[in-house]
C-alpha cells in the first residue's frame, strides 16, 4: 500500500462514519471541548452523542 493511501485512512474512516450518521438521520457537526477536538457531535431528536475515534484505529 502506498504511503499516500496509508496517510489518508483516517480521513476515509471519518468520512464513512460521518456519512453513515447522516444516512441514519443524525445532525452531525465537528466539535471542540476544552480538552481538545472531538471528531463528531451527533444529535438525534433530543439525544446528543459525542464521538472521538481512537488514533490507533485511524493508523491501521
Amino acid at each position: 500500500m502506498s504511503y499516500n493511501l496509508k496517510s489518508q485512512k483516517g480521513a476515509y474512516l471519518e468520512n464513512i462514519i460521518y456519512n453513515d450518521l447522516i444516512n441514519r438521520g443524525y445532525d452531525v457537526v465537528i466539535g471542540n471541548l476544552e480538552q481538545g477536538e472531538i471528531d463528531f457531535i451527533a444529535t438525534y431528536f433530543e439525544k446528543k452523542f459525542i464521538l472521538k475515534l481512537p488514533i490507533y484505529y485511524l493508523m491501521i
